[in-house]
């Protein structure tokens, strides 16, 4: 069974050489009610020291803490990435001040040290210089590594910060310093198991009159709560207290050493407002803190120091009976006298017995007496900005000074360099030099401020919003759900984008790579390479349709309604500038613009390899180095109005004349169709004439509409049975990021295509997202995207598609085609 611990802490507060109960800086949490499932178990401590030259008061302490400890119980996953977490945001907040104050010349620098206790291990994070002293038993270790916590937090967007974790144990104690005062390591690694936590602070305080915000914690098993101990404040010397106090000191030819008690005093332990918690039940309270009371303990007196003349001799009137006085001795006779069995400073901790605890009091105490004021540290880098502009302002004020005296200097020298009655009358500078220069000072200064703006402006906005992209980011990594994983990288790309929109950066495109690799697994999206398909391709030319054999591609171009031609050669397609497939009179026959092809199976009895069709149904068989073949299709019952698609399955062609809301059949005999057409549908399916594409594999018809939806029929044989459609088709997306059904309704499909066996799959293309969709032709779930790595595809929509039975894919967009080879 795993233990549970309580916590002790005293805090170590010397402020301007004053003393305070407690810093406003430290926090100390309970799981509250309201927290991420895997942060039922976690006790939070926030130790936050700040820096730098800005003023940082207490409620902005109190702001801050707060902020980390709200962050860190609401980020689900592991200890280390709520650390990470609270971290990351707390330096963004410090960041925006930092950015908000540099046109004053301030900022804050962050040390943070968090600390979050499960059962028996304590992780622990460090941003900024931090020694942590762990003591218990014989073990002595010092939690630092000013390399990797950095300089603490608000610097800029990256939050630098040293993880470690410590197992713990009853009886061990825990100091938290921003730094380790001279003479503390020495008293820290003697036994001080036998002495209570009041003496060690106490011996620390008087081992260095530096100012300290220290925090000492003691660990005991119990049932996972934690108290705060406050130390009083010590009280201003009188003149009484010190009559009072020199009258207690024992007499110095006593051979015994006499402990010197100190005066102390008990405070009321002020009740400030917790975390919503008067208004609970204790069960529910997210916060328990205990305050206890500590009565600093002298447990020897020290040599006695110089007393003023004024206290050695009172007046009457200001002490009646004054105690009798010993002649003092000086300081080194009196070190004499003393007795050989005064304890040592090595002796100290074992002779002091142990303090018993006060009484528990539940409060949150929040120090907000103090606004300190540190000295300034090291300059930051945003501060360059304002001091560039300051720079700037400067040089518009000495052109302005210089611009006044030039004008001084010449209304004074051109009337002695040139001839004139009166040598002391004023130059008046004609009026469109006076313009020019109006002009021109002011153009200089934009120019100057544009630069500065663009130079500096921008990375201080960047900073920030990468900052935002760090915070997703960390959230993002930790999501254990794969739907709340996708939401979580989806919104890191898009703060991604903003923060491009400043700049890019080596660190900007690492996070860009790593947060689409992580959404394109969860939605089973592949990435692939294309590469330019077809050399010497003509310019000008719109790729309306494409069809591929193993070896050759033929491309529709919609402006001069022809077949174009290339053919495989190493490294890709060659543009066939021989090859004719266009309108024209061939053997007597008319052929108009083709609107429409489709590639033919070998051994047909044309001897071609492509068909194309115009809008009156007249067929065109071309081949390469052959004069092209024309054909007239059967007219129809109906006549054509707009033949919008055709297809060609096992020797049978379809024909799609949406306009008049049907698909006609023409049996085909070696690639000619002689025959009467006969029409798919006994009755169309609603909306038919806003049919854009069709494909087709045995008795299945598959049905494209102008508004991205898919329709399914399937083709009866029987008299008795018609044929039955499912329009629209369902589109199921089976992987768990996407939510589970159809998902699609945000994307637009234009064109459809059914690849060859044995893989084959219906795809569907989406130009907008240049991606290609395949689905399963029968239960029409998603396969996978097919999308193609950043860079490799100008941005831009794609035209159309197409695949051979080699597994190779092509698109079109504009004039250019590209390919990738090994598509599944």
């Amino acid at each position: 069974m795993s233990k549970t611990f309580n916590l002790t802490l005293l805090p170590l507060y010397r402020l301007h050489g004053n003393e305070m109960p407690l810093p406003p800086g430290l926090l100390a949490l309970t799981p509250p009610r309201r927290k991420a499932r895997s942060r039922a178990r976690d006790l939070l401590i926030v130790h936050l020291s700040m820096g730098g030259n800005a003023p940082f008061s207490s409620a902005n302490y109190h702001q801050m803490t707060s902020r980390a400890a709200e962050e860190f119980y609401k980020t689900p996953g592991s200890v280390t990435a709520a650390l990470r977490a609270a971290a990351i945001i707390l330096n963004g907040d410090l960041l925006e001040r930092n950015i908000a104050a540099s046109g004053q010349g301030r900022y804050s620098l962050a040390n943070l040290v968090l600390c979050a206790l499960r059962e028996e291990q304590l992780y622990i994070l460090e941003s900024g210089p931090a020694h942590l002293y762990w003591m218990e038993g014989n073990e002595r270790k010092d939690i630092h590594d000013e390399e990797m916590s950095g300089r603490g937090l608000g610097l800029g967007q990256s939050t630098q910060f040293y993880l470690s974790r410590l197992p713990i144990r009853a009886g061990g104690r825990l100091l938290i310093s921003p730094k380790l005062p001279a003479g503390w390591e020495k008293i820290l690694q003697r036994d001080n198991r036998s002495a209570s936590l009041e003496t060690i602070r106490s011996v620390l305080m008087r081992q260095s009159m530096e100012d300290h915000n220290a925090l000492l914690i003691e660990i005991e098993s119990g049932r996972g709560e934690v108290t705060l101990l406050k130390p009083p404040r010590p009280l201003k010397p009188t003149l009484a207290s010190i009559s009072q106090k020199i009258a207690e000191e024992p007499r110095l030819e006593s051979h015994q050493p006499q402990p010197i008690v100190a005066a102390t005093r008990k405070e009321a332990p002020a009740a400030t407002p917790s975390l919503d918690n008067e208004s609970k039940p204790p069960q529910e309270r997210p916060l328990v803190l205990r305050e206890e009371e500590v009565v600093e303990e002298e447990i020897f007196a020290s040599p006695p120091r110089e007393i003023p003349e004024s206290v050695l001799n009172p007046k009457e009137e200001e002490i009646s009976t004054p105690p009798p006085l010993q002649t003092l001795e000086p300081e080194e006779d009196i070190l004499d006298s003393l007795p050989q069995q005064i304890p040592t400073e090595e002796d100290l901790f074992a002779s002091i017995p142990r303090q018993a605890p006060e009484p528990i009091v539940e409060a949150q105490e929040v120090e907000e007496e103090f606004e300190e004021e540190v000295d300034t540290g090291p300059p930051m880098g945003e501060i360059i900005a304002r001091q560039s502009a300051l720079t700037l302002a400067k040089g518009m004020q000495a052109t302005r000074e210089g611009n006044s005296r030039l004008k001084d200097f010449m209304r004074k020298m051109m009337p002695r360099l040139l001839p004139a009655d009166d040598p002391n009358a004023p130059v008046t500078l004609p009026s469109w030099v006076m313009l020019l220069i109006a002009v021109i000072i002011p153009l200089v200064v934009v120019t100057i401020a544009s630069v500065v703006y663009f130079r500096f402006g921008r990375d201080i906005q960047y900073e920030t919003a990468f900052t935002e992209v760090q915070v997703a980011h960390a959230r993002a990594i930790e999501q254990s759900d794969p739907v709340a994983g996708r939401i979580a990288w989806e919104e890191t790309l898009k703060k991604l984008d903003i923060a491009e929109g400043y700049d890019k950066t080596p660190e900007s495109k690492v996070l860009r790579i790593e947060a689409q690799s992580h959404l394109d697994s969860l939605l089973g999206i592949l990435r692939l390479d294309f590469q330019p398909a077809v050399k010497d391709l003509p310019r000008g030319i719109e790729i309306k349709a494409m069809a591929a054999t193993e070896t050759e591609l033929f491309i529709l171009d919609s402006v001069n309604g022809e077949i174009l031609r290339a053919f495989l050669v190493s490294g890709g397609y060659q543009y066939d500038d021989n090859f004719i497939c266009r309108s024209g009179e061939y053997s007597g026959k008319s052929v108009g613009a083709l609107v429409e092809l489709t590639t033919l199976p070998k051994g047909n009895a044309m001897g071609t390899s492509v068909l194309g069709i115009d809008a009156q149904g007249n067929l065109l068989y071309c081949a390469a180095n052959q004069v092209p073949t024309a054909m007239a299709l059967q007219t129809p019952p109906v006549d054509f109005k707009e033949i919008t698609a055709i297809a060609l399955d096992a020797d049978i062609l379809y024909l799609l004349d949406a306009p008049t809301r049907e698909v006609w059949v023409y049996s085909g005999r070696a690639g000619t169709f002689l025959d009467y057409p006969t029409s798919f549908f006994k009755q169309a399916p609603q909306g038919m004439d806003r049919a854009v594409d069709l494909s087709v594999k045995g008795n299945d018809l598959y049905l494209l509409f102008a508004d991205g939806h898919l329709a399914s029929c399937t083709y009866s044989l029987l008299d008795t049975v018609p044929t039955r459609c499912t329009n629209p088709a369902e589109l199921v997306d089976p992987h768990p990021a996407a939510g589970g059904g159809n998902n699609f309704g945000q994307v637009h499909f234009t064109e459809m295509h059914l690849s060859t066996p044995p893989d084959s799959a219906l795809l569907l293309l989406a130009p907008e997202t240049q991606a290609i969709f395949r689905f399963s032709p029968r239960s029409f779930s998603l396969q996978n995207q097919l999308q193609s790595i950043q860079g490799s595809i100008p941005e831009g929509k794609l035209s159309t598609m197409a695949s051979n039975p080699g597994h190779l894919l092509f698109i079109a967009q504009g004039d250019k085609i590209y390919m990738v080879a090994d598509i599944p």
